[in-house]
């Protein structure tokens, strides 16, 4: 495994902007994520942020004057796999490892971080242990499947039909499903059709049947990529676009949205993250982290896209701690500067990862977005946390 050498200098000080660019032998911090396979349509769009924020972080002298790099590697969405190369990764005694990009391979190779190197899964469906070496990126599901639930029952909807993938992700969302309707907000929504499918099935036709027969006022839709796409040709076939469907920010791109921009549904909306859509955000640390980030895209050329802050947030996270503590930090020393990180600006939000979540975003960080078909663009549906705005 071709690998840059890692500098061992420590210089006190932190790049600003304007600073002569990064020059040198590169300091190298691997990411694993799934560049091919089931994982690739997310994986691409998380790895072309984090090279964004490495090309930002360079511009800006890098870490010290050194340039950074994120090597990928690429796990061909198999958890087995994500296992060998961070076995591999971690006999090098890295202080830190991106990724993986998928809940399953997530769990995989957190179970190798006990003691450390510090693992920054980049799936928002992770939840480590309270104050364990492994982070992860976005809102907790915690806050996240509650916020789609309150948006659901603040604009008027009882009777949810659920349609979940047996993967990890989906078994994730089970369990968050039962965590949300023992609330006490939610006691007047029922679910009235719990279905399931494996992402790899090419006909939902039963389930969407049972979900017809039920007779929901609106439908949460849990898969992604092709899994989320035969659901959707399903409900469609079956005259289901008349209900409303709450589904992941992993769907909202044009590439996944392009088939039904003729005949779109009533209404889908997604747990978007803060940043995207906004071009009124008050918080002033976190309009400037955004502006550096779209400005970013455009030097790139590169298409933003809705689940961007998994990357460039992490990476920016990441280089933050390295130009703090020098690139000869340890595991531990990466770890505690990360777990008492306060009032951080990334583009999803402020975060604070004192609280031990080693998510560090709350449901402020979420915005229900609605897909507008004719113009294939996400405009806000809610407030931060999920409570449902008038329709104008």
């Amino acid at each position: 495994m071709k690998r840059a050498v890692r500098c061992l200098a420590v210089i006190a000080m932190v790049a600003t902007f304007g600073a002569t660019p990064a020059s040198g032998t590169p300091f190298t911090i691997d990411v694993i994520a799934s560049m091919t396979g089931s994982g690739a349509f997310l994986n691409q769009q998380i790895v072309t942020a984090i090279k964004a924020y490495e090309n930002t972080a360079n511009a800006a002298g890098g870490i010290h004057g050194q340039p950074v790099h994120f090597e990928v590697h690429d796990d061909a969405s198999v958890p087995q796999n994500a296992v060998q190369l961070a076995t591999q990764i971690i006999a090098q005694h890295p202080a830190v490892v991106v990724g993986p990009a998928a809940q399953a391979t997530c769990n995989a190779v957190a179970a190798l971080a006990s003691h450390g190197p510090v693992v920054y899964c980049l799936s928002p469906g992770l939840i480590p242990e309270p104050h364990s070496y492994v982070f992860s990126v976005s809102s907790s599901l915690v806050n996240i499947v509650p916020a789609m639930f309150r948006y659901i029952r603040t604009s008027g909807h009882h009777r949810v039909a659920t349609i979940i993938t047996t993967d990890a992700t989906g078994q994730r969302s089970d369990k968050m499903i039962d965590y949300v309707m023992h609330l006490a907000e939610n006691k007047s929504i029922t679910i009235v059709a719990d279905e399931h499918f494996s992402d790899t099935d090419i006909s939902v036709a039963a389930q969407v049947a049972r979900i017809k027969a039920a007779d929901p006022d609106f439908i949460y839709l849990s898969a992604s990529g092709a899994g989320f796409q035969t659901v959707m040709r399903q409900l469609n076939d079956a005259g289901l676009f008349a209900i409303p469907i709450v589904t992941s920010s992993a769907n909202m791109s044009t590439r996944m949205l392009e088939p039904f921009v003729k005949n779109p549904p009533s209404e889908i909306v997604f747990n978007g993250p803060r940043f995207w859509g906004s071009t009124n955000e008050p918080n002033p640390a976190l309009k400037s982290a955004i502006a550096e980030y779209r400005a970013a895209y455009q030097k790139m050329g590169a298409e933003t896209t809705p689940n961007d802050d998994f990357g460039w947030d992490t990476a920016k996270i990441v280089v933050d701690a390295f130009r703090h503590l020098g690139t000869n930090a340890t595991a531990t020393q990466v770890h505690d500067y990360i777990e008492n990180l306060k009032g951080f600006a990334g583009i999803n939000g402020v975060y604070d990862f004192t609280g031990g979540d080693q998510h560090g975003l709350d449901a402020n960080s979420i915005v229900m977005l609605r897909w507008e078909a004719a113009s294939n663009t996400n405009v806000p549906a809610s407030g931060p946390g999920g409570v449902a705005l008038r329709k104008p």
